[in-house]
């Protein structure tokens, strides 16, 4: 890809993103906005993803080209990629407080319908249910590389 910016963060927000309990195999959907960046680019390239999370999951997540996340119609569901991030790359500091878990050197073109929202799902894979709440806070940082036409 030519033209690559330099790399910026976009996070969700532990308060208002992926809140409510998450059972094995369940997912929860987010429509995370994409700040400015001067908006001289017209997709991002996804480089890496990064999670805080309070409890030792194994998680998929899922991008999507809009909020059709996941239709039975094949034509119209937004499917882009998936990474697993499994529960074994989870590290705990000091054996308190949260989990860190990251993936990086991923090469995702990423270019929404509306060129503002990164749409994505976070599926629980753990027979273990996400928590509600504080007891099961999670945030996901994206690294991103936005991309000139």
């Amino acid at each position: 890809m030519a033209n690559e910016l330099s790399v910026q963060y976009i996070d969700t927000n532990k308060d208002s993103h992926f809140t409510g309990e998450i059972i094995q195999n369940a997912k929860e959907n987010e429509a995370i906005p994409i700040p400015d960046f001067h908006r001289v680019y017209n997709e991002l390239l996804i480089i890496g993803i990064a999670i805080q999370s309070m409890q030792p999951l194994e998680w998929d997540v899922f991008f999507w080209k809009s909020g059709v996340y996941d239709s039975t119609n094949l034509n119209t569901d937004s499917f882009l990629a998936h990474i697993l991030m499994p529960v074994t790359t989870e590290k705990q500091i000091a054996g308190a407080n949260q989990y860190y878990s990251e993936l990086t050197g991923l090469k995702i073109p990423y270019r929404c319908e509306d060129v503002k929202t990164i749409y994505t799902s976070l599926c629980n894979r753990s027979a273990v249910a996400k928590l509600a709440g504080a007891t099961g806070d999670i945030k996901i940082t994206f690294m991103v590389r936005p991309v000139l036409g």
